[in-house]
């Protein structure tokens, strides 16, 4: 009788074992996987950054003006240093001022183009400067589906002669 008991002890004792073993055998695996998992999440988020940084760099030096905007109410929240000195202002804040009251009801022009249709191909808009020097840009924007952001680019149509 002790021999069966010591028999079915031993039994216990190796089931339990490799029990034991697929556990953490099952254990390492997993975390095998969530690292290899997580590497891949963070491997995209890396070139969702590059992107991002090579988006803003092209963004800040072109040589055409570009800004990101909303519509109804106007509201700029990004414009490139090119944009701003097209229109003689130094911040987001003085641009916006400056669209906002275009003479001749341009924005409102601008604004019902782009809530109808979401894109504007070549929108041109007349701006006197504070100097009484008339510019001419071409605006061409499309509306973000997901959001209610226009991505807009501005070309300067006119060019001003420096005198001296």
């Amino acid at each position: 009788m002790q021999d069966l008991l010591k028999e079915q002890l031993n039994i216990i004792l190796i089931a339990s074992g490799l029990m034991m073993v697929f556990a953490v055998a099952y254990i390492l695996l997993l975390m095998a996987s969530n690292r290899r998992i997580f590497d891949e999440q963070q491997k995209k988020i890396d070139e969702v950054r590059k992107s991002e940084m090579r988006y803003k760099a092209l963004f800040e030096n072109s040589l055409a003006g570009m800004m990101k905007f909303s519509v109804l109410p106007l509201i700029i929240f990004e414009a490139n240093r090119t944009v701003l000195e097209m229109f003689g202002v130094e911040n987001v804040y003085d641009l916006q001022r400056v669209l906002s009251e275009l003479p001749g009801g341009q924005t409102g022009s601008l604004e019902k183009a782009l809530k109808n249709s979401g894109l504007v191909e070549s929108f041109e808009i007349e701006f006197p400067t504070p100097h009484g020097i008339k510019r001419r840009f071409l605006v061409s924007a499309k509306k973000e589906e997901s959001e209610n952001l226009i991505h807009a680019v501005v070309v300067l149509m006119t060019s001003e002669k420096l005198i001296g």
